[in-house]
């Protein structure tokens, strides 16, 4: 469990980009748009390294991203992901809550742990928009609060 930092290819498509790591076998996923499909290699690329961590597979070195072969379109970018905060995210709350609302802010940022909270955490009757005025600032900064 630890912190992966990866090159991915990103292939424009006619409406959407193909994605794949060089360095991941089988590692291939999709998006609709540019940040879709940044979301969805970030999934990719942790599911994909949580599961060489639970089978204890070597986790293969990452390339430079200047030595990645690109064809036509395509380019590269980095995609970093955290499977501790993962494997929290795709467990149970209890679960969570044994690793604490850092991972929760480090996955989701502020915003996201505090409607995760409400929506989950408290039966869906959490008001977020009312307590986020009593977080402290290093859960919920006060640049992210509206007035």
């Amino acid at each position: 469990m630890a912190k992966y930092v990866y090159p991915a290819v990103f292939t424009p498509e006619e409406n959407s980009f193909s994605i794949h790591f060089p360095d991941i076998e089988g590692c291939y996923t999709c998006g609709d748009s540019f940040e879709d499909g940044m979301e969805m290699a970030k999934d990719a690329l942790a599911l994909m390294l949580t599961h060489l961590e639970d089978e204890k597979s070597t986790i293969p070195a990452a390339s430079p991203i200047h030595a990645i072969r690109l064809d036509g379109d395509s380019f590269a970018a980095y995609i970093s992901c955290d499977t501790t905060v993962y494997r929290c995210l795709m467990n149970n709350t209890s679960e969570i809550r044994r690793l604490g609302t850092e991972a929760l802010i480090n996955a989701l940022g502020p915003i996201g742990m505090a409607r995760y909270l409400e929506k989950y955490d408290n039966g869906g009757q959490g008001d977020y928009t009312k307590e986020k005025y009593e977080m402290p600032d290093e859960i919920f900064p006060r640049r992210c609060r509206t007035p």
